[in-house]
């Protein structure tokens, strides 16, 4: 070879990723080099994330993305490309199985196996396949064959979605004036309304104009907080919440903050107590 491609080929950068593989887990090799030749390039954390952990958990988190729901509900705008749709619903319902105030991770892609590794624990099973065709049909649950915890999760990941939708109609997972959905604001609000009693979101649908303008007003700065931060430094730096849905959104510190003061502006439009807890409880 030339002098130039020998120096260039010597000073290329190789990345390298160690994975501990127990020695009878060809699967997981199997679906690990298939994305990789598949795509001919880095993995999405999400598709790391179902190589690795494979089980129940993978073709419920793709169901939950394929239906109308989640998909009218995102304007289709979530690309499941990359399994990006996916990583959405996992946040979810992450969130709606585990209490947000038992989130003790250092990252979120710690929490987000977490729940993974914890459905994977229980059956799943559909009837037929997944088409990536337009217009095609979602497969069938067996109904014997599916543990309660899907039902649950999804019975309420429906229910977070459709108030969503009714409260903040195309406003919703979005930031006043912006297009884009917000990827922390629809992981929250769904889970959140979710695991709400029924006269709470009663009262926050005939309050909805309320309800909204002040939500704008915490996103904007133009209301105080009602909770301040667990981290002095994040106090003492002012950051508020629109920081908390855009940057380091996978903290503990970040998590909490948003998550409580959501809450907060609810019992603030309720005048009731609002008690989150995911349907999981002490597993965490």
């Amino acid at each position: 070879l030339p002098r130039q491609y020998q120096r260039k080929i010597r000073e290329y950068q190789i990345n390298g990723h160690l994975i501990s593989v127990e020695k009878n887990d060809f699967e997981m090799v199997r679906e690990l080099f298939q994305r990789i030749n598949t795509y001919g390039r880095a993995l999405s954390p999400q598709e790391i994330r179902c190589a690795l952990n494979p089980g129940s958990s993978i073709p419920f988190i793709r169901y939950l993305a394929e239906t109308p729901e989640f998909i009218d509900s995102t304007f289709g705008k979530v690309n499941p490309k990359r399994m990006k749709d996916m990583e959405y619903v996992l946040g979810i319902i992450s969130f709606i199985l585990f209490s947000y105030r038992d989130y003790k991770y250092n990252r979120e892609d710690d929490f987000l196996v977490h729940t993974m590794k914890y459905l994977n624990k229980f059956n799943f099973k559909l009837n037929g396949t997944f088409s990536d065709e337009e217009g095609h049909s979602l497969p069938q649950w067996k109904n014997d064959e599916c543990s309660e915890v899907f039902y649950t999760l999804f019975e309420k990941f429906k229910k977070g979605i459709s108030i969503s939708n009714n409260i903040f109609g195309t406003h919703r997972f979005k930031k006043k004036n912006s297009p884009s959905i917000n990827k922390q604001l629809l992981i929250m609000m769904v889970s959140v309304f979710a695991l709400l009693d029924d006269d709470i979101v009663a009262e926050l649908i005939s309050t909805k104009n309320k309800f909204i303008a002040k939500f704008d007003g915490l996103i904007s700065g133009d209301i105080p907080s009602y909770v301040d931060w667990i981290s002095e430094s994040y106090n003492d730096s002012d950051k508020d919440f629109d920081y908390a849905i855009s940057q380091s959104t996978g903290k503990k510190a970040t998590i909490l903050y948003r998550f409580d003061n959501f809450i907060s502006l609810i019992q603030d439009i309720t005048n009731k107590e609002v008690l989150i807890e995911g349907v999981i409880k002490n597993d965490n």
